[in-house]
C-alpha cells in the first residue's frame, strides 16, 4: 500500500476537533474554549465534532457516536486537519466500526497521541494515510497561559508541510518550562472550569 500523504495546512484552513476515547468537553470547557481561541489566533477555523450522551446511554451509543464523529469530519470537504480533544481510554472500541474506505477516499491530517495511538495505527495501516503523533487540545493547545512555543512551532511546521519533519529540541529549556507550566494549566483549570 502507498502511503498516502493529507494536503498541508494553510492559515484560513478549518480544523475539526474530535473526542474519540476521553469525553471531557463537557467537563472542561474553559480549557476546550481555550483551545478553540489559540487555533483560531492562528488564523485557522474550528469546527468541534461532539455529542453530548447521557451517563445512561450505554457503551454501544458511545461507540456509534464518536464513529460518526470521526467519519463527519473526515467526510466534510471544508475540513483540512482532525485534531483530537485528549486522549483515554477507548478508542480501540471503535476500530471495528470505522469506515476505512471513508477515511481512505477523504485524507486528511489526523493528529493525536495517548489512546488515540489505536486509531492511528488502524489508519494507517488499513489506509495508508500518514497521521500526525501530536498535541491535544485540551492538554496541549489549551496550556495556561498560552501553549508552549516548541509545542506551537514543531507543531505547525510539521503540519502546514503535512509530512514534513522536524528535529527534536537539544535543549532541556523547554523541559524547565514544563515544570512551571503544570502549576498554570492546574491553576487555569481551577480558574475556567
Amino acid at each position: 500500500m502507498h502511503p498516502i500523504i493529507p494536503r498541508a495546512l494553510k492559515r484560513g484552513d478549518t480544523v475539526a476537533f474530535v473526542s474519540p476515547s476521553a469525553r471531557l468537553n463537557d467537563i472542561l470547557p474553559g480549557p476546550l474554549e481555550r483551545g478553540r481561541a489559540y487555533v483560531e489566533s492562528l488564523g485557522f477555523k474550528v469546527r468541534i465534532f461532539y455529542t453530548a450522551l447521557a451517563a445512561d446511554a450505554g457503551i454501544a451509543k458511545s461507540i456509534r457516536t464518536r464513529c460518526e464523529e470521526l467519519h463527519a469530519a473526515f467526510r466534510d470537504s471544508a475540513i483540512t486537519a482532525i485534531i483530537c480533544t485528549i486522549g483515554g481510554d477507548h478508542a480501540n472500541e471503535m476500530l471495528p466500526f470505522l469506515d476505512y474506505s471513508l477515511i481512505q477516499s477523504h485524507p486528511k491530517i489526523f493528529v493525536g497521541y495517548s489512546d488515540t495511538t489505536f486509531l492511528h495505527y488502524a489508519i494507517n495501516s488499513r489506509t495508508g494515510l500518514r497521521t500526525f503523533y501530536g498535541p491535544s487540545i485540551l492538554t496541549d493547545i489549551s496550556d495556561f497561559p498560552t501553549p508552549m512555543q516548541f509545542t506551537v512551532d514543531h507543531f505547525l511546521h510539521v503540519l502546514t508541510k503535512a509530512g514534513g519533519s522536524s528535529r527534536p529540541s537539544t535543549s532541556l529549556a523547554y523541559l524547565l518550562d514544563g515544570t512551571q507550566r503544570l502549576s498554570f494549566w492546574r491553576r487555569g483549570l481551577r480558574e475556567t472550569t
